[in-house]
């Protein structure tokens, strides 16, 4: 299994997985030009793409929804502009091609946010836009290879933005998103043996530095007495793509 992090951020996400003869891509919120560049970059093309699935109905997942004519989508939600996309519903599997796609309902202000367990020969595991992580979910991505994880901001760096404080409430919020002490916590109780990849996503340009980011997972993880020298962490950008998984 191969993944590809295109975008990752409140401007645009898009991650395209890789197994056997099936190209997943999770969520659309770049343009046809950047999509279809960074499928290039990667010896790909939008024809090569099996289907969509989306995680929820924010703008930054959806807007290049309308680019994907002929491509099958699935989602939580109505596409209004796709009255042909296949629902998704919390905790039913479902396939994909080659690909073993399992939805997991997380705590989000926009409406049947969901997260995916992605199952082929290898597990990865992909949750952003979450205030929390549940108990049903902590245990279900117990042990995967690869995590795509959601540490979106510092909460000493985003109470100093200007933002308001209303906006401040519900990103710290249980329907906001999690920092990264959060994602160290839940990180460390979950990776494995199996574990070889983390990718930390969703980072806040203004409220978060993937340096910090990284450093404070990091810290968190080997505090616990976990070992990350056969674990490949790494923090996801807006504007770079990035290549991991079985390469």
């Amino acid at each position: 299994m191969r993944f590809y992090v295109f975008a990752s951020g409140s401007k645009g996400n898009c991650t395209v997985i890789r197994y056997k003869s099936t190209c997943l891509m999770i969520d659309c919120g770049i343009t046809q030009r950047s999509l279809k560049e960074n499928l290039s970059k990667y010896g790909m093309s939008p024809e090569d793409i099996t289907a969509c699935v989306f995680t929820h109905s924010h703008s930054d997942h959806i807007k290049g929804v309308k680019g994907l004519r002929g491509i099958p989508l699935y989602a939580p939600f109505e596409i209004r502009e796709r009255p042909d996309e296949r629902d998704v519903v919390p905790y039913e599997e479902f396939r994909i091609g080659d690909l073993r796609i399992l939805p997991v309902k997380l705590s989000h202000d926009a409406p049947e946010t969901v997260g995916y367990i992605v199952t082929g020969d290898e597990r990865l595991v992909m949750i952003t836009d979450t205030g929390y992580v549940s108990e049903r979910n902590f245990r279900l991505i117990q042990n995967a290879e690869y995590y795509i994880f959601e540490a979106n901001h510092d909460v000493e760096m985003l109470m100093r933005t200007n933002r308001p404080a209303v906006l401040k409430a519900r990103i710290i919020s249980d329907y906001g998103h999690m920092n990264n002490e959060d994602t160290g916590v839940i990180l460390s109780g979950v990776i494995g043996s199996n574990t070889r990849e983390i990718v930390l996503a969703h980072l806040s340009e203004e409220a978060n530095d993937p340096k910090l980011a990284l450093d404070t997972v990091r810290d968190i993880i080997t505090g616990n007495g976990i070992s990350l020298m056969n674990i490949k962490l790494r923090a996801a950008s807006q504007w770079e793509s990035m290549e991991g998984g079985n390469l």
